[in-house]
């Protein structure tokens, strides 16, 4: 047997050996890759492998922690200033101000003091015991309380309100006068003269007044003086329908127009746009012969018309209530059923299927009374229960129902009302005590819409009542028409006033 013939045995050989040795040895363990090994701090496989100490911040690979930034440090994003911590940015916070949420339980780390922030919730913030220490190059400033708040506040100008800090920037001294917009103003401006559609003066009072999203408002209905008077209240419904175009302040009112017939403070809501008028009062000069008005209508632009809502199922007419736009839908308060007998149902109408179905009625029955809604909810407010004017506040949640809120500071019935500016404003009223619905009171109340506290506010613009307010576009309030009782007597005054609202 030859050498090369040994040499391929002995090949052979060897190579059969190799793969019954690697056939016996046993396998290799597999790594555990859910161990944390050098890892403290993270988790692995949703095993925590630590947390670091005071609120510092975890490295990505889990191997080093790092310290949290100072309490009242400058920061860009939550993460930098350290682990459930809190970035505050904004224009009156320049470069970000680190902080955390805190309270009894959890105190705030090292010296920092936990106080109540602008936004009514409880963080903590750097302790100070003079200017220097705070940021003062960023306009950072020590507070009486011996922290440093996370604002600097700035009057830019403003001479009066606040510096967007909680801190004062000037008050306004005197009668009627208010800060609006950081300048002391009197409380009301003239802006024009109402005209109707012959162009004459408009001398109209109690109509509804509809501000719409391009800045036009609907005056819609309403009442005018009876000459010769036959008697002291000498009044009667009108058909009359302007628009008011605030640009360059006139009145319009295209043909067709015209209510089908007409309608004292007529029960009226803009819709997607769109005009709904749903009774009110009809008016023939004799306050013993009003009686609840019938028509319900829609008014199509396009066409020019006012076209009839369809009756069925229709709730009965009323006199003195109010209609609502809320949620694609409109919400229809009864007042007055006729013969003084005031009401406490509600109805919605359904635009898209026309039809009219019961909502929760209200918990109290009354006329007389203002109505409005801040997309959200709808509150009533004041009015007459049949004998006497109340100061009952009740609002209404779609999800949720009635609730009661706070009453207001003075009853009275006959008010009219707008939202804005996160309050609700209640213009005049007759307080009760007496023959038709008592005397006038030419007070101005608020309610502020998250706390529902009530407060009174000023007066009326020349002591006038049954003023029609608009919401403007820039967040003004416009007040259109309305009269005073000189000697009992109604004096329509035609004017457009501007409302300024008072500082809260």
């Amino acid at each position: 047997m030859g050498a090369p013939f040994y040499n391929r045995r002995m090949r052979a050989r060897f190579f059969l050996l190799l793969v019954f040795a690697a056939c016996a040895s046993p396998p290799k363990k597999p790594t555990n890759t859910c161990d944390c090994g050098k890892r403290v701090c993270g988790s692995v496989c949703g095993k925590s492998c630590g947390v670091c100490a005071d609120d510092g911040v975890c490295s990505a690979d889990g191997l080093t922690c790092r310290a949290a930034l100072a309490v009242g440090a400058p920061c860009t994003t939550d993460l930098e200033c350290g682990n459930g911590r809190l970035c505050l940015t904004g224009s009156q916070v320049p470069n970000g101000y680190c902080t955390r949420r805190c309270s009894a339980a959890d105190p705030c780390p090292g010296s920092a003091l936990c106080e109540l922030g602008s936004n009514g919730q409880e963080m903590c913030f750097a302790a100070c015991g003079a200017s220097e220490s705070c940021r003062t190059a960023d306009g950072y400033q020590c507070d009486a309380g011996g922290y440093c708040p996370a604002c600097v506040g700035s009057c830019g100008g403003r001479t009066c309100g606040d510096d967007g800090c909680g801190k004062s920037c000037g008050t306004c001294d005197g009668t009627g006068v208010v800060c609006d917009a950081g300048t002391c103003a009197d409380d009301y401006q003239a802006v024009t003269t109402m005209k109707n559609a012959n162009g004459q003066d408009d001398l109209r009072w109690d109509f509804a007044a509809l501000p719409t999203d391009n800045g036009f408002v609907y005056l819609i209905g309403g009442r005018h003086l009876v000459e010769p008077a036959p008697q002291t209240y000498a009044s009667a419904g009108t058909d009359e329908v302007t628009i008011y175009n605030p640009q360059d302040e006139t009145f319009s009112s295209p043909p067709g127009i015209r209510l089908p017939a007409p309608v004292a403070h007529p029960n009226a809501a803009l819709l997607g746009g769109v005009p709904y008028v749903v009774g009110g009062v009809t008016d023939h000069g004799d306050p013993a012969t009003e009686s609840p008005a019938t028509g319900a209508w829609t008014y199509a632009g396009s066409s020019g018309s006012w076209t009839d809502l369809p009756q069925a199922s229709a709730p009965q007419p009323s006199m003195y209530g109010a209609l609502l736009a809320m949620g694609g839908k409109l919400w229809l308060l009864s007042g007055d059923l006729g013969g003084n007998v005031p009401s406490k149902r509600m109805d919605t109408y359904d635009p898209t299927t026309q039809s009219w179905s019961p909502a929760p009625d209200r918990p109290t029955a009354r006329s007389h009374f203002a109505a409005v809604t801040d997309g959200q909810r709808i509150y009533v407010l004041g009015g007459w229960d049949g004998t006497k004017s109340v100061a009952t506040v009740e609002i209404f949640d779609p999800g949720s129902g009635w609730s009661a809120a706070p009453d207001l500071p003075n009853a009275l019935a006959d008010m009219t009302a707008v939202v804005a500016g996160g309050r609700i404003f209640l213009f005049a009223g007759f307080d009760g005590e007496g023959p038709n619905r008592g005397d006038l009171s030419d007070v101005v109340q608020a309610v502020d819409l998250e706390t529902h506290r009530t407060s009174l506010v000023g007066t009326t613009y020349d002591a006038l009542f049954d003023q029609s307010p608009a919401l403007a576009r820039d967040g003004s309030v416009l007040l259109f028409g309305g009269t005073d009782l000189p000697n009992g007597t109604f004096d329509p005054q035609g004017e457009v006033v501007q409302f300024h609202l008072p500082a809260p």
